[in-house]
């Protein structure tokens, strides 16, 4: 799945929470070099420190 403006929206609304306003930077980076959808969300969530930072990433992926 390419990157859309609207999961570049939904990754950015499920990152901010957790890592404050350098989530807009991350997507607007990844957003341009991830193969698909799955691999622009696996880049921001390297980013998150443990796993449940990134469990809770997920979740507010899924729930936007």
């Amino acid at each position: 799945t390419p990157v859309t403006a609207e999961l570049m929206q939904r990754g950015e609304a499920a990152l901010a929470p957790i890592i404050g306003p350098l989530a807009s930077v991350l997507v607007g980076r990844y957003s341009q070099v991830a193969e698909n959808s799955r691999d622009f969300f696996d880049r921001l969530a390297s980013h998150l420190r443990t796993a449940a930072e990134r469990d809770e990433f997920f979740e507010n992926i899924r729930m936007h």
